[in-house]
């Protein structure tokens, strides 16, 4: 992640809007859900900074959620590798 951080200059900004840490992939879910109520148009670029089966389970519950705007989810997954 502070890889991400370092690509930042004069020309390129890197934005936040929000930050979360989550205790399950059912938190994550909620979380996401709540970005897409506050702005269903817009496009999420999300950070999941945990192991590969939290992120497992939080990318199949999304994709499984009808009410979900998948293709304003853009997902940057950071560590896979153990």
């Amino acid at each position: 992640l502070p890889m991400i951080f370092s690509l930042i200059n004069k020309d390129y900004e890197l934005e936040l809007r929000a930050v979360k840490r989550i205790e399950s992939p059912e938190d994550a879910h909620s979380f996401l859900s709540s970005l897409e109520l506050a702005n269903p148009e817009s496009k999420k670029y999300v950070v999941l900074d945990c192991d590969a089966e939290t992120v497992r389970k939080i990318i199949v519950g999304h994709v499984r959620d009808i009410y979900m705007g998948r293709r304003n989810f853009h997902f940057l997954i950071t560590s896979l590798v153990s």
